[in-house]
């Protein structure tokens, strides 16, 4: 949430939805407005330290951890987060969690 409305400032519309996934997962998607992902930089978001940029003119506070610790715990849960994104159009974040885990 808080990525989302950090990199959407020109949009302050942020959609949360929580949906049953196939297979007996739950997943939660969170889609921002805002300035979008590069594709070729849409897998380095889940390493640590990496952060994405704006124009020369922007600069985004933060010390690039926050998605690789969101991702690390996920995958302990058993589960995946996701990202679909295109620049100028803004980010999809899902994540999805085993509902019964035994």
């Amino acid at each position: 949430m808080t990525n989302a409305l950090k990199y959407s400032r020109d949009s302050k519309r942020v959609d949360v939805r929580v949906f049953e996934e196939k297979d007996n997962y739950v997943a939660v998607s969170v889609k921002d407005y805002g300035i979008g992902i590069d594709e070729k930089e849409q897998q380095q978001i889940f390493k640590r330290f990496y952060r994405i940029s704006g124009n020369k003119d922007e600069t985004y506070s933060g010390f690039g951890i926050g998605l690789y610790l969101s991702n690390e715990i996920i995958e302990r849960h058993k589960g995946k987060i996701f990202v679909n994104s295109e620049i100028g159009k803004g980010s999809e974040f899902t994540f999805t969690l085993p509902l019964n885990e035994n």
